[in-house]
């Protein structure tokens, strides 16, 4: 969905965003007409049939993937990635399925360059120590390791990620006990949750009430930014890793 947004193409229907009931809340504005005809544990059939679809995009992070078949039968089928790819990959994989791959290129030159001059704009903060969680019941969890859409576009701006946070991730998110919060501080703190910005703001609130997190050195230096969980938190694309991006820019550049 991410993808074929970025790419100036509308589907006719898409999975729910993780811990949603519509559309992934950052793609929402540009999703006009899209219908759930799924969720991220399993698709409807039914649903998918009536839309009469001309094609079938899916990935490794969704329940579809077990149903491949079935999904092939009523359209032509593509798998644009398997579970750990890298976004660029993929995203390119759905370009070639549309049609559109010089577009995609473009994009992706693009997005590069205002990598590097965003890196050039971070003065005091370059090489900052970076953390990235998503709070949920209670805890948070450590997301975006290794070269994912979060990872890769951090790591791209030359800011460093703190012990916890090095290496590939295992997983979709490594949980961290409270009796180990302090793990999770840095320079700055990208604060998200399952659902849109408003959620993790609502997350953030419960955060500042349990015992040591206002003693976080991010949290007293009022470095601490909630963001749009749908995109940082769940598995990326192009237009997330544009948020990431966007979301860095607003917060660290001077």
């Amino acid at each position: 969905m991410d993808a074929a947004l970025a790419l100036g193409v509308q589907p006719v229907g898409t999975t729910s965003g993780r811990g949603q009931t519509g559309v992934a809340a950052y793609l929402a504005p540009r999703a006009k007409s899209a219908r759930i005809v799924a969720n991220v544990a399993q698709p409807d059939l039914e649903k998918i049939i009536a839309l009469k679809p001309d094609l079938i995009l899916l990935d490794e992070t969704v329940g579809a993937k077990t149903v491949r078949d079935k999904l092939a039968g009523i359209a032509p089928t593509v798998l644009t990635a398997k579970l750990g790819a890298d976004w660029r990959d993929a995203f390119l994989t759905t370009a070639d399925a549309l049609n559109a791959k010089p577009r995609a290129t473009q994009w992706l030159a693009g997005f590069d360059g205002r990598v590097a001059a965003l890196k050039g704009r971070l003065g005091r903060n370059a090489s900052a120590v970076t953390s990235v969680v998503r709070w949920q019941n209670g805890a948070p969890a450590v997301v975006g390791k290794g070269e994912g859409h979060v990872g890769g576009t951090l790591t791209a701006l030359g800011l460093t990620r703190p012990k916890g946070q090095q290496g590939a991730g295992v997983g979709h998110s490594e949980p961290v006990s409270l009796e180990k919060l302090d793990t999770i501080d840095g320079d700055w703190l990208f604060f998200g949750a399952l659902g849109d910005k408003a959620a993790s703001a609502k997350a953030l609130a419960e955060a500042r009430r349990t015992p040591n997190f206002t003693k976080l050195g991010a949290e007293r230096e009022k470095h601490v930014v909630p963001v749009d969980g749908s995109a940082w938190n769940s598995a990326g694309g192009p237009l997330a890793a544009e948020t990431v991006l966007n979301d860095v820019q607003t917060a660290l550049a001077h």
